[in-house]
């Protein structure tokens, strides 16, 4: 997916400006950046329930090129179970999952 990240700085998301979304977008890219490429590789899990803090953590990281796992937040144990047994993210952006690096919202 290729796109400019000044692009989402338009006000497409009612109640929230451009710049607003824009700037939780760079947050969690400042963030992703920090992390050694070791756990940037192993991709990063969004789990949450918060849209405006889902969508940017999404747009972070599939411009960061990181591969990106979206999972439910409102999976119950078993299901946790399960995807923790397929698959081991490097971080954790919402909630959810088996992690080295954790980013709640």
């Amino acid at each position: 997916m290729e796109f400019a990240l000044k692009d989402l700085q338009g006000d497409w998301i009612e109640g929230l400006s451009g710049e607003a979304f824009h700037e939780r977008v760079e947050g969690y890219l400042r963030a992703l950046e920090s992390l050694p490429a070791e756990v940037r590789t192993r991709g990063a899990l969004i789990a949450g329930e918060a849209p405006v803090e889902f969508a940017a953590a999404f747009f972070a990281s599939v411009s960061l090129g990181i591969p990106t796992i979206l999972a439910n937040p409102h999976w119950g144990g078993q299901e946790w179970a399960e995807f923790s047994r397929l698959v081991r993210p490097g971080i954790s952006l919402g909630r959810g999952g088996t992690c080295d690096t954790r980013s709640a919202w």
